[in-house]
């Protein structure tokens, strides 16, 4: 059975994604009405879109929350989807890394890897000319991510070794 390290968001994390931003949008859609009546009443020369929420505003319907609530929460899982599909997940054996984004799968192989850095908040993976193999964004701590890939025996760097 082989060892391996997954970097990306933890069982917890994904599940409180998933349930914390349609509640959150839920929460918003809920309460567009009063936020209607709110900007109505602001004191400003020029309101954008007024006639809209002027009409929002006037609606005295239970719906009026139901609806703008469903569609929060719609909104909210739409936008769970797109973090979870643009967030890198790493996934390090001894022998090779697992790149996951944007439903993309890279696989770099330990020996075609002369070298692993960040640079600001990515992670960059440089092959044995110097060539760019990977480029990315783990949304993880720089002292995590270099802790997986040193206890796996990769070549982290602190910097990027041909430039500087």
């Amino acid at each position: 059975m082989k060892e391996e390290t997954i970097l990306g968001f933890s069982t917890t994390e994904k599940i409180i994604t998933i349930i914390l931003f349609p509640i959150l949008g839920a929460i918003f859609g809920w309460f567009i009405p009063t936020i209607a009546e709110w900007i109505v009443k602001i004191p400003f020369p020029y309101i954008p879109l007024e006639g809209l929420f002027v009409w929002v505003a006037g609606l005295k319907s239970g719906w009026v929350s139901v609806i703008p609530a469903l569609i929060g929460m719609i909104a909210g899982l739409i936008f769970v989807y797109f973090v979870f599909r643009e967030s890198l997940e790493i996934t390090i054996t001894d022998k090779e890394v697992k790149l996951n984004v944007e439903e993309k799968e890279n696989v770099i192989q330990k020996n075609e890897i002369s070298s692993i850095y960040m640079e600001g908040k990515e992670l960059v993976f440089l092959g044995i000319e110097g060539n760019e193999l990977f480029r990315g964004h783990p949304d993880l701590k720089q002292e995590k991510v270099s802790k997986a890939f040193t206890q796996h025996r990769y070549p982290w760097k602190d910097k990027n070794h041909y430039y500087n």
